[in-house]
């Protein structure tokens, strides 16, 4: 994750917020910021100081967990928390914008999924026309060519051409010369 944000153009702080919950409530404060800590010393770029690394008690995980579709389980024998890999990608406002599943992010997918829930807030033009032209394949966790798009904007250009011959040809009165 930090090595995609590093190499996505993106800066946390400024473009995007970035939340790392824990699911063990035994976490503490204290051991979250020992994580920041240590993710800042591995990837500097990454600008963790920047990230959020949050604890709480199992009752207000589970409630979270919940609300984003997040599914875990405590393992007695291994006395750990079993879960899936992968980001929850929302919107400003709160609302989940998609999922990115398993441990390893290319930098453009991680931009695209972000750009995709600003609202067209952020993001340069190309990366606007890139999101209408692809979406998101969560079987190889990219994105993807979609073709109904691109036969969607062949369609609109076409009717554009021949309205546009339609439009000249109507100028022209017949027994006039061209």
């Amino acid at each position: 994750m930090a090595h995609a944000i590093a190499l996505s153009g993106l800066v946390p702080g400024r473009d995007v917020s970035v939340l790392f919950v824990s699911i063990d409530p035994r976490d503490t404060p204290a051991a979250a910021l020992a994580k920041q800590r240590m993710l800042a010393g591995i990837r500097g770029d990454a600008n963790a100081a920047a990230w959020h690394f949050l604890t709480g008690n199992a009752a207000v995980l589970r409630t979270l967990a919940h609300a984003v579709g997040f599914h875990y389980f405590y393992d007695a024998r291994l006395d750990e928390y079993a879960h899936p890999a992968g980001l929850v990608v929302a919107t400003a406002d709160g609302r989940i914008n998609q999922y990115l599943m398993g441990v390893n992010y290319l930098p453009p997918t991680v931009r695209l999924a972000v750009v995709a829930a600003s609202r067209h807030t952020l993001g340069h033009l190309v990366d606007q026309l890139v999101l209408f032209c692809c979406g998101y394949d969560p079987a190889t966790g990219r994105y993807t060519v979609t073709i109904s798009r691109i036969m969607q904007g062949l369609g609109i250009g076409f009717v554009a051409v021949l309205l546009g011959l339609f439009a000249l040809l109507r100028r022209r009165r017949p027994g006039t010369p061209p």
